[in-house]
């Protein structure tokens, strides 16, 4: 069940971050076996599933509004809370197409909304993944326009750092949703906080942080119309075992080898 958080837990490391260590990361090119890449081995498919499937609810519960602290409360006198909006017809965002973004953007598809895509780096092989119907959009300034709902799959890099903006935000449609669980670095979280709070934004959910965990006393986890979880979009207990049953063969292969 999701909520809006003012005390949230955010021991949880994503399961690819507590697979692989700082020190193993920075014993990469020494040791005497090569480290996997998780790609070639599709480590990360079980993850990539696992966070597109977490992203659905909130495409259907923010516009729905059930995200209420007190919802026990309101079952039977308080249904009129929870009109809402349905999601077929509304139009998706998805900005980057990589693993992630191409199995939310085609869950989206099927779910009968319209869906456009933006990613000047998308590859052949991921092209080859997306629906047709996933209308390319030719800058982001066209997903800011057109779309309902912006699901951002990103990583923090320094062109996408604070790509979020109050600028951005401005050119966005009145009443948009965000959600985030790429990084939080890649939104500017005081400008969210603004928008969110003058209603420009009309929900935002997050499973990532710029700082994580968050301060006790962070703005953001004020607002009712903010809905965050602890990093844990990636967390399931078939993607944790299958990523450590890779992880041991192929450390099996390795030894082998030796």
């Amino acid at each position: 069940m999701i909520s809006s958080v003012n005390m949230v837990d955010f021991s949880a490391e994503t399961a690819l971050d507590s697979m692989i260590s700082a020190d193993i990361r920075k014993s990469f090119g020494k040791n005497p076996f090569a480290i996997w890449n998780p790609e070639s081995r599709c480590i990360t498919s079980f993850l990539n599933s696992t966070v597109s499937i977490f992203i659905l609810p909130p495409l259907l519960w923010t516009e729905k509004h059930i995200c209420f602290p007190d919802l026990a409360k309101q079952v039977e006198k308080g249904k009129s809370n929870f009109g809402g909006n349905e999601i077929k017809g509304k139009t998706l965002g998805v900005i980057g197409l990589g693993a992630i973004g191409i199995l939310v953007a085609n869950a989206a598809i099927h779910l009968g909304m319209n869906v456009i895509g933006y990613d000047p780096y998308v590859s052949v092989d991921a092209a080859w993944k997306l629906s047709r119907a996933v209308e390319k959009a030719d800058d982001l300034e066209e997903i800011y326009a057109k779309c309902d709902i912006i699901s951002l799959h990103v990583p923090q890099i320094d062109s996408t750092k604070g790509m979020i903006n109050n600028d951005t935000i401005a050119k966005m449609k009145d009443g948009a949703m965000l959600i985030n669980t790429a990084r939080g670095g890649i939104v500017n979280e005081t400008d969210l906080y603004v928008a969110l709070s003058e209603n420009r934004i009309k929900a935002a959910y997050f499973d990532v942080f710029s700082s994580e965990p968050p301060k006790a006393d962070e703005p953001l986890l004020t607002l009712p119309n903010f809905y965050l979880t602890p990093h844990i979009a990636s967390r399931s207990k078939e993607a944790e075992k299958k990523t450590a049953d890779m992880a041991t063969q192929i450390m099996i292969e390795q030894l082998k080898k030796v």
